[in-house]
């Protein structure tokens, strides 16, 4: 053996490298040249909306933004999965005013919705007011506001927005029936 084979240069032949997923984009794995070094490359993707981890099969790009999310960041608008945050933005809805509906869905008076949610009577008005604008409630000339279609749509989405919020938990459980007591 010379002394040239001895000190043979060590060369990496698969290097590994973890990258995150762009926004839009699913993740993988591939295998690419850096420099003459072959480098295996796992792309990792974790929900744009709430930063949560995904596995491919779990994961939908909405038809908007082309965000990746998550089963729990994903609700239906016009037949199309779209995130959350898009949903908000094209039916945008307060807090407070999806309180209102929730309650006007369940048929509750008006003034029995200042008692539960302790908004005041003038910001219960100015939400009745903004959810019939919407189209999320109708006036009848004799039985007052109505829920619509419509509305019970956005209440829907909204609950997969809102269900972490305790508040929102309380009032969802607000009026329902467990063993026979209200």
């Amino acid at each position: 053996m010379t002394e040239g084979n001895d000190r043979q240069e060590k060369k990496i032949l698969l290097d590994k490298k973890l990258e995150v997923a762009p926004t839009g984009s699913l993740g993988g794995s591939q295998i690419v040249n850096e420099n003459g070094t072959n480098v295996s490359k796992s792309i990792l993707m974790w929900c744009d909306v709430c930063g949560g981890k995904l596995e491919i099969n779990d994961s939908v790009i909405c038809k908007i933004d082309n965000k990746k999310a998550c089963k729990d960041c994903v609700v239906y608008d016009d037949q199309k999965k779209v995130c959350i945050d898009c949903y908000k933005e094209r039916h945008p809805l307060s807090k407070q005013e999806y309180k209102v509906l929730i309650m006007m869905a369940r048929v509750v008076p008006k003034g029995e919705i200042h008692d539960i949610t302790k908004i005041s009577k003038s910001d219960i008005k100015k939400s009745v007011k903004a959810i019939c604008s919407a189209g999320y409630m109708s006036k009848k000339f004799w039985t007052g506001e109505e829920v619509t279609d419509k509305g019970l749509e956005v209440i829907g989405c909204y609950r997969k927005i809102y269900r972490n919020d305790e508040d929102i938990a309380v009032l969802e459980g607000f009026g329902k029936v467990e063993n026979g007591v209200r």
